[in-house]
């Protein structure tokens, strides 16, 4: 169980992507490899839950099992879906989707930021025109009074 606890830290922190270690990882960065190592965890807890499942009979750890069970069975299933997608070379096309999205993510802050400037402009032309106009009538009220 220890192993398999850790092999599901070791996922977690390779999808979130949070340590260099994972992003880096050659065995973790590539699909199949990565579609390998996550079926094999999901089989080896669907194993340990069945060997587990002859020692329990309160209704509590039942559920428990069955819960366990859905989730190795799940984690089975990605492994295959990334086993998959990694034999049909899906990660260029993800790379491919990551670097339009950042490009248009760029223009938009770009854009974003020249019209917040262009607006900051006509609201310093506007006050400026609007100092002039007032200091204009305070000038003309002081004149003909």
């Amino acid at each position: 169980r220890i192993y398999i606890i850790g092999f599901c830290i070791l996922i977690i922190l390779n999808e979130l992507r949070w340590t260099r270690f994972t992003t880096e990882s050659k065995l973790l960065s590539n699909w199949v490899c990565r579609g390998v190592l996550y079926s094999f965890i999901g089989l080896s807890a669907v194993e340990q839950n069945e060997v587990s499942a002859a020692r329990w009979s309160n209704t509590f750890d039942v559920i428990v099992l069955i819960v366990i069970e859905n989730v190795a069975w799940i984690m089975t299933g990605l492994g295959v879906i990334y086993f998959l997608m990694g034999v049909l070379c899906m990660k260029e096309y993800l790379k491919k989707m990551r670097t339009t999205y950042n490009d248009e993510n760029q223009k938009a802050r770009k854009l974003a930021e020249e019209e917040r400037a262009r607006k900051l402009d006509e609201a310093k032309k506007l006050a400026n025109n609007h100092q002039i106009s007032v200091a204009q009538m305070e000038e003309a009220n002081g004149s003909t009074a």
